[in-house]
């Protein structure tokens, strides 16, 4: 594993990129599949878009705010010595693929594949676990992003469109990298 965390940021967006082609994979057979839909559907489906994109923005300010809150409050550890010492530092670009890669890639695998299968509660737990990594570390994470994920779903549910959904989790991402940036410390 690389030590050097420029390096380690590099892989981890390497690592975010074949995320989204497994996502988008696993969506578009499932889709396929299931419902004679495909991936291109969803994003089309533009009925409320205006709407849930408002209500998108609306809510990643607010998801941000109580992410910021919650992880001072109880992981202050995990922020200082886990994500900091590896996001701490990321450039812009770097923020925007950690950002907008999750955000349409998750957002059209759990909100728009596997939540109208398995429900809202299910999905959200779904995204909760695997974003806990399977380890006791960040369970706490994990916890906070079946939160979050039910909220989304939420808008899901509420709009019909998966664009809110796709710019909140994007904005909750790239404000979250911002706010790790400005815990790090500073290069003398």
């Amino acid at each position: 594993m690389a030590s050097d965390p420029s390096q380690l940021r590099r892989v981890i967006v390497r690592l975010t990129l074949g995320t989204l082609a497994v996502e988008l994979i696993l969506a578009e057979g499932w889709l396929r599949i299931a419902r004679g839909r495909s991936v291109v559907d969803l994003l089309l489906q533009m009925d409320n878009a205006v709407p849930a994109l408002v209500a998108g923005l609306l809510l990643a300010m607010a998801i941000a705010l109580a992410s910021r809150a919650y992880f001072s409050h109880f992981t202050p550890d995990l922020i200082r010595d886990l994500f900091v010492p590896i996001l701490g530092h990321t450039t812009l670009s770097e923020i925007a693929s950690l950002s907008v890669l999750p955000g349409l890639g998750e957002e059209l695998l759990f909100r728009g594949t596997i939540q109208p299968e398995i429900g809202l509660i299910g999905a959200s737990l779904v995204f909760g676990v695997l974003h806990s990594g399977f380890s006791r570390e960040l369970l706490p994470y994990g916890a906070w992003a079946t939160v979050v994920g039910a909220v989304l779903g939420g808008l899901y549910l509420a709009t019909g469109s998966l664009w809110g959904c796709i710019m909140a989790h994007a904005l909750v991402n790239a404000m979250g990298a911002v706010w790790l940036r400005s815990q790090a410390p500073v290069a003398t």
